[in-house]
């Protein structure tokens, strides 16, 4: 009986059949130390979803990995992998790697880097790292469907040589785009300038003493524009619902940033004056832009400088409630503006119009 041409020695290459030994061993390893490095690093909700699953996860991968390899085996391959799809299962197995150390690691409560920041590249924005899980798992659902599609159609069992070049292309460049990652995440990061037009560079070289007293500033400073609003309307008894530096290392961009909360509200009382002119004649002199202003209900939003945002309503009973929410600016690694003035002291009422919450 004459023998399948794929499993001659001489038609196929070391590479190709080393593939094709391997295979099963990779559909195997892969998730399970997929499951096992997440296990180790992992504290959030998706890893604790992986972890849960695993007992389904790891043989349900492994099904799926050898497909491909069983429906080549129904076609006579038993030697070596067909040249067309080297590449691909390079790509599929890396896949892996990439997106065990770059799954997001957030909870319900708080944001945490993945283990691609936390031990390689801290500097890298979570938006960045995020993409590399992402982009790891398109890629490996992608070159899995592209074997599968490839294996359908029965491959050309004889090497070529032009697969051959581009299966030790992937081997080499696929895990030298994985290293490159953290580099490029990090360039991409460093290119990003916050509300008042800084990179994370120029912020980094300012001490943590200068970064709290710029804020400190900020905060003041538009403490001051909520201040002259609520002296229009009254005197005093004015109750503060949140003043604070709050962390926002979740909103997007990743670098360690910080943006100024700030909400006010009065009881509807006889003092109280609903000046809707005045208020937006203080708010126009402070370089803001008014983008709506409703009477009756009381309604104003506007925009200020550095990416601040403010709301003034009030209808009815309802307490008159001022919230102004500043832009973002960039603070070094160690978060030392949110680590030193994370929330404000003296929250609550009594506070006169020209009084406010210090940062503690």
């Amino acid at each position: 009986m004459q023998q399948h041409p794929s499993s001659l020695r001489y038609r196929t290459s070391a590479l190709r059949r080393v593939t094709w030994v391997i295979w099963p061993w990779m559909n195997w390893l892969l998730p399970i130390g997929f499951c096992a490095f997440t296990l180790v690093t992992g504290s959030g909700v998706l890893p604790f979803l992986v972890v849960v699953s695993s007992l389904l996860l790891i043989p349900a991968a492994a099904l799926l990995g050898s497909l491909p390899r069983l429906m080549l085996r129904r076609q006579g391959v038993t030697a070596a992998t067909p040249g067309v799809i080297v590449w691909l299962l390079v790509l599929q197995w890396w896949s892996w790697v990439g997106m065990a150390v770059a799954m997001p690691d957030d909870t319900f409560a708080s944001v945490r880097p993945s283990p691609l920041q936390r031990f390689a590249w801290p500097q890298m924005s979570e938006m960045f790292a995020t993409g590399v899980f992402a982009g790891s798992v398109i890629v490996g659902a992608g070159s899995w469907v592209a074997t599968l599609i490839l294996v359908s159609h029965a491959p050309a069992p004889h090497i070529r040589h032009r697969w051959e070049t581009v299966a030790w292309a992937s081997i080499v460049a696929t895990p030298a785009l994985l290293l490159l990652a953290g580099p490029i995440g990090i360039g991409i990061a460093q290119l990003q300038t916050d509300a008042a037009g800084e990179r994370p560079a120029q912020v980094a070289e300012l001490s943590a003493a200068d970064q709290v007293s710029q804020a400190q500033q900020r905060y003041d400073t538009v403490q001051q524009t909520v201040s002259d609003l609520r002296a229009i309307a009254a005197a005093g008894r004015w109750e503060a619902n949140a003043a604070e530096a709050e962390s926002v290392n979740a909103d997007g961009r990743g670098w360690q940033s910080y943006r100024l909360l700030i909400d006010f509200s009065h009881e509807a009382t006889p003092d109280l004056v609903i000046d809707r002119d005045a208020f937006a004649a203080v708010l126009t002199a402070a370089d803001w832009t008014i983008t709506r202003s409703d009477t009756i209900p009381l309604h104003i939003d506007a925009h200020g400088p550095d990416g601040a945002t403010l709301r003034m309503s009030q209808q009815g009973d309802t307490p008159l409630r001022i919230v102004l929410t500043t832009g973002s600016w960039w603070q070094s690694t160690g978060a030392p503006v949110t680590a030193e003035l994370d929330r404000s002291g003296g929250l609550g009422g009594g506070y006169a119009a020209e009084e406010w919450p210090q940062l503690r």
